[in-house]
């Protein structure tokens, strides 16, 4: 998996974490 700039991955990464965080609280 290759980035080009470090924006996209911040923002991969927030995604995932929201996701996370979403499971979570459903669960």
């Amino acid at each position: 998996m290759k980035f080009d700039n470090p924006h996209e991955l911040t923002k991969k990464t927030h995604t995932y974490n929201e996701k996370i965080k979403y499971i979570y609280l459903c669960s």
